[in-house]
């Protein structure tokens, strides 16, 4: 269960250019955690694949942010054509990835929130379907993905070894969601947690 409301004060806005700098060490700071959990090459493969933001925006994404009083909370990355990221998932789809909170922004709704956002923009934009990849090992955005209505579609897992550089190491999953936006309360935390 998420811990407690969002604050008010908390914005929730696309990136400005000179907060690349601040989102990156964000990023840093919020996948720390996973260090001990990965093996060091897949670790430092996704880290430096995650805070690439110079050609998530070449593959057509939006930086969204999660401020509050211009403190940086939490970012996420919006895809209107979550094929452009290059994992796997069809075009029609929309899609995020690098769901990012603050460790001292945790607990507040920070996740959630940036999660809703990218959803009630997909279907503003007019996206049927909406696609994402995830690790096991990231309970935290599992929990907020599955209350949030997204189901496994394991047909669009991938290796992450593969993405992100280390093949040598075997097979770590990427875990593939989807949620459909034809469903009224889809993203609104009513649908399945499959």
């Amino acid at each position: 269960m998420l811990a407690s409301p969002i604050r008010s004060e908390m914005r929730l806005r696309d990136a400005s250019p000179d907060e690349q700098l601040p989102v990156v060490e964000l990023l840093r700071a919020a996948n720390a955690q996973f260090r001990d959990v990965l093996p060091e090459t897949l670790f430092d493969g996704y880290v430096a694949n995650v805070v690439d933001l110079e050609r998530r925006v070449r593959e057509g994404s939006t930086l969204v942010v999660a401020v509050e009083a211009e403190h940086l909370l939490g970012t996420i990355t919006f895809y209107p054509d979550v094929s452009n990221e290059g994992f796997g998932l069809p075009s029609d789809w929309a899609g995020f990835r690098a769901l990012a909170v603050h460790p001292n922004a945790r607990g507040r709704g920070v996740g959630r929130a940036l999660v809703e956002y990218c959803v009630e923009r997909a279907r503003s934009l007019g996206a049927h379907t909406m696609g994402i990849h995830t690790g096991a090992f990231m309970t935290a955005a599992v929990r907020i993905y599955e209350q949030a209505g997204f189901v496994r579609c394991p047909e669009f897992d991938r290796d992450a070894t593969h993405l992100f550089g280390s093949d040598h190491l075997g097979v770590v999953n990427a875990m593939a969601y989807r949620l459909d936006l034809s469903s009224r309360t889809a993203g609104r935390g009513e649908g399945s947690t499959g």
